[in-house]
């Protein structure tokens, strides 16, 4: 290998095995260097001016940061694709999808460009090598392209996973969410319509919510800690205090090994000592049964005393 190649190929492993153009010429390469790489298919061509190095396919990851490089330097990965690349819950690596400030530049193929003058520095970051819209930006713009649940969802796992808080999301809304802001309108009808307790721990947990919501039924208190004698002994996904009644959702990731059932059928057994009704929504439930889901919850809390 010479030293140009051995140049070369550095600066690709410290891109995702990615180069442009003007990185192989900065680095001694020629237009015909790029040719013979390309005609041996140590390399192929993604876009006009950006090869990856070596014969395996792109990754999705590859193919974001592909995109980026062709698109130009004042552009980053947004909206779903920011979602998924900050693994927030409900989000997918499928589109790829980018925002740019400049009025014109290169569309890449196979893409979806959006092209905003509403930037500022503070919205940009770099994660897993990738420039990508930061977190506050990406749950604004989030709700231009999806339904409300997925914001309502992403929302909540920003939350739980400290990438955020309501008073930083609410600030940035506040700056850029003005009239003509895709999105904001959204992701603001969901930070007002949240209800009281920590952020939810999970996905299902949200769409349970989103089901009391729709049919209309009181709100409930999310992750209400229940002491006994000074200590927290329980966590209740969705509580009614006043009624002592407990709404959990059983979603699989947390409720499906025999040591997780087990768990779940002593917690229940104490919270049932300590007076609590505990209902229980499975997840064909609630996203297939939504009426089914809202009727329980109805008839619980037209049973149920105030405490």
């Amino acid at each position: 290998m010479s030293e140009i190649d051995d140049t070369i190929h550095t600066h690709a492993a410290a891109q995702l095995g990615l180069l442009t153009r003007g990185d192989v010429r900065g680095r001694g390469g020629t237009d015909e260097y790029i040719r013979t790489r390309l005609a041996n298919r140590h390399w192929r061509e993604l876009h006009p001016g950006v090869y990856l190095t070596g014969s395996a396919s792109p990754s999705w990851l590859q193919r974001a940061l592909a995109a980026c490089l062709a698109c130009g330097a004042n552009s980053v990965l947004s909206h779903r694709a920011a979602a998924a690349l900050h693994w927030l819950d409900g989000s997918n690596e499928g589109v790829v999808e980018l925002t740019s400030v400049q009025t014109k530049c290169p569309r890449p193929r196979g893409t979806v460009l959006h092209r905003t003058l509403r930037w500022d520095p503070v919205d940009r970051t770099v994660k897993r090598l990738v420039p990508v819209t930061a977190v506050n930006r990406t749950l604004i713009d989030y709700g231009a392209v999806v339904p409300p649940i997925l914001v309502e969802r992403a929302v909540e796992d920003a939350f739980r996973r400290g990438l955020t808080s309501e008073g930083a999301l609410r600030r940035r809304l506040a700056q850029v969410g003005g009239s003509g802001c895709r999105g904001s309108g959204v992701l603001r009808r969901v930070l007002d319509l949240r209800p009281e307790g920590r952020p939810a721990r999970s996905g299902f947990e949200v769409m349970l919510l989103d089901v009391i919501r729709e049919y209309a039924l009181p709100m409930p208190v999310r992750n209400y800690p229940v002491e006994v004698d000074g200590i927290i002994v329980a966590e209740i996904d969705l509580a009614y205090p006043d009624r002592l009644g407990a709404l959990e959702a059983m979603g699989a990731k947390w409720h499906s090994t025999a040591r997780q059932r087990r768990r779940d059928e002593e917690r229940k057994a104490m919270l049932r000592a300590l007076g609590w009704t505990v209902e229980e929504f499975e997840w064909d439930e609630v996203v297939h049964r939504p009426q089914d889901a809202a009727a329980r919850i109805d008839a619980f809390l037209c049973a149920s005393a105030v405490v």
